[in-house]
C-alpha cells in the first residue's frame, strides 16, 4: 500500500489550479501557493509558500517551471534559487520542462524529481494548441479562412494536427519540414510541401496569407522578413528562440504575434485535468497515493 501525501501546486497559470481541484476530487490531499487564481481550487491556499514547503510531500512546479531560468513562473517574483534552498530532502519534486540546471541541483541534494511534460502530455496538449492557433487566426486574419494560403512550419506533434484541421476547414495548407518523412506524410495526406532542411527559401512566403511556425529555431531573419508580404500573419507557436525576430518584423511592418502557452490560457479546464492525470499516474507508479 502507497504512503498518503500531501500535493502542493505552485505557482503558474488556470491550469495549476484546475488541476489541484482535479487531483482533490480524486481524493488527493491538495493545496496551493504562489497561485494565479486561488479562488477556484478545492482545498487549502498558502499565503507563506516557505512554510508550505514544509508541510507538503509532493510539490508540483508549472508548465514550464520558470521564468527566463531565474523566476519560479508565478505571478509573483519568487527567485528559483529561493525556492531550491527551502525543499525538504524527503520531497518529491514534479515540474513540466524543468531547465537541466535545475535537475542538477535537485539531484545534488537527492530529491526526487520527475518532468511530467513527457511524450504523453506533449501528444495530448497538441490538440488545445492546434484549435487555439486556429482560433487566433479567426480573430487575426480579416479574411474567411477557407481558400486561404497557409505555411506550416515544423510537422511535429502540433504540425500534424494543425495542418489537417486547417485542411478540413478549406485552407491551402503548405507544410514546411526538414525530414524527408515528414514531408512524405504531409504529401500523401493532400499538402504541399517544402524543405526547410538547409533554412528558408524566400519563394515558400511567397503569396502566403498566415504562417504558423512550431519550430523552434530562427528561420525569419532579416534577409526573409524582407521577403514577406505585408499582408502576411505570422502566428509563433514555438518557444525560445522563435522562428522570428520580432524586432525586425515590427521594423519591416510584418504582423507577428507570440501565442505561447495557449492550452493554459484557451483551454484551462481540458488543460489542467491533463496535467493532473499525468500527475497522478507519475506518482502511483512511485507508490503514492492519496
Amino acid at each position: 500500500m502507497g504512503k498518503n501525501s500531501s500535493v502542493l501546486w505552485i505557482g503558474g497559470d488556470v491550469r495549476q489550479a484546475v488541476a489541484a481541484k482535479t487531483m482533490h476530487d480524486l481524493g488527493w490531499d491538495t493545496a496551493v501557493c504562489l497561485a494565479k487564481d486561488p479562488n477556484s481550487v478545492t482545498g487549502k491556499t498558502h499565503t507563506d509558500w516557505r512554510l508550505a514547503f514544509k508541510q507538503s510531500q509532493i510539490l508540483v512546479f508549472p508548465l514550464p517551471m520558470t521564468r527566463k531560468g531565474l523566476y519560479v513562473n508565478a505571478s509573483f517574483d519568487v527567485l528559483m534559487s529561493d525556492i531550491l534552498m527551502e525543499i525538504q530532502p524527503d520531497a518529491t519534486v514534479l515540474g513540466g520542462m524543468i531547465p537541466l540546471e535545475i535537475c542538477e541541483q535537485l539531484a545534488k541534494k537527492n530529491i526526487v524529481w520527475f518532468d511530467y511534460y513527457g511524450e504523453a502530455l506533449q501528444i495530448q496538449n497538441a490538440l488545445p494548441t492546434a484549435e487555439a492557433a486556429i482560433g487566433i487566426a479567426l480573430l487575426e486574419y480579416p479574411r474567411i479562412l477557407s481558400g486561404a494560403r497557409a505555411l506550416v512550419i515544423g510537422y511535429g506533434k502540433i504540425g500534424k494536427i494543425l495542418a489537417g484541421k486547417l485542411q478540413l476547414l478549406g485552407v491551402r495548407v503548405t507544410v514546411g519540414a526538414r525530414k524527408s518523412t515528414d514531408l512524405a506524410l504531409a504529401k500523401s495526406l493532400g499538402q504541399d510541401t517544402v524543405s526547410i532542411s538547409s533554412g528558408i527559401s524566400p519563394d515558400a512566403v511567397e503569396g502566403v496569407d498566415i504562417i504558423f511556425n512550431t519550430a523552434p529555431v530562427l528561420l525569419f531573419d532579416e534577409r526573409m522578413v524582407r521577403h514577406m508580404e505585408r499582408k502576411t500573419l505570422y502566428i509563433e507557436l514555438a518557444s525560445r528562440p522563435y522562428g522570428i525576430d520580432f524586432e525586425i518584423a515590427k521594423a519591416f511592418g510584418v504582423r507577428a504575434l507570440l501565442a505561447e502557452g495557449l492550452p493554459g490560457k484557451y483551454a484551462p479546464i481540458t488543460a489542467g485535468e491533463l496535467l493532473a492525470e499525468n500527475v497522478v499516474q507519475i506518482l502511483k507508479k512511485e507508490g503514492l497515493s492519496p
